[in-house]
């Protein structure tokens, strides 16, 4: 029983002390886009990729832009507004329940003219948010984590309409994303961001294998 306990002891430290290195997680997105949507009640495709987003990603912080941004938040050139100039399918509108607000995004003919840089004093690895008025395909979202990592979004219709899209890239260090906007005017709103409580991959892969040595020592052992 001894040896036993030793060899045990010797597995599950070799697991905690793995577990701890980096990971190289690839970010998974989640995305829903519905032609023509002037509202969240007539956009089932993006609210169910929200409500995956949530339920993978666990407690966030929100952002839905009814008060000021919460601390440790920046943006940087922030448009707040409950009026989008335009029909809300071309050019947005608020997503947030008994809210009026929301952030209008002008984007530019050029790269990096219509750029929105939200930083955030504490890292992240999580972010997500409603995209209305979503009309030109061609948007990305970059951040960096060592390496620059640059999401394309979803294409769009010239009739507009609601997007989703998140993304979570578990154990990342995340501390500014850049949304590119291109020819396009868009509204942002009810904006998730944090760090998901899912185990990060590599941690997932390297704890399932302890336990597999340790079922085989236990055997061993037994016999």
């Amino acid at each position: 029983m001894r040896l036993f306990s030793i060899i045990t002891s010797l597995a599950i430290a070799g697991v905690l002390a793995l577990s701890a290195a980096p990971a190289l997680a690839v970010p998974v997105t989640y995305s829903g886009y519905d032609v023509g949507s002037s509202s969240l009640a007539a956009s089932p495709n993006a609210t169910s990729a929200a409500a995956s987003f949530d339920a993978a990603a666990g407690s966030l912080s929100l952002i839905d832009f009814e008060s000021g941004l919460p601390a440790g938040v920046s943006m940087s050139s922030s448009n707040i507004t409950s009026v989008s100039g335009c029909s809300a399918a071309l050019c947005g509108y608020n997503t947030t329940a008994g809210g009026s607000m929301f952030h209008l995004q002008y984007g530019g003919s050029t790269a990096g003219a219509g750029s929105e840089t939200f930083t955030f004093a504490t890292a992240i690895d999580s972010f997500g948010a409603y995209f209305t008025g979503w009309q030109i395909g061609t948007q990305t979202l970059t951040y960096t984590d060592g390496s620059t990592v640059t999401l394309n979004m979803p294409g769009a219709s010239s009739s507009g309409g609601t997007l989703f899209f998140g993304f979570i890239d578990a154990g990342a260090s995340i501390s500014s994303i850049t949304y590119e906007a291109v020819n396009d005017v868009v509204a942002i709103d009810d904006l998730r961001y944090g760090v998901a409580s899912v185990p990060e991959p590599s941690t997932l892969l390297l704890l399932g294998s302890g336990l597999v040595g340790l079922g085989f020592v236990r055997r061993r052992f037994k016999k």
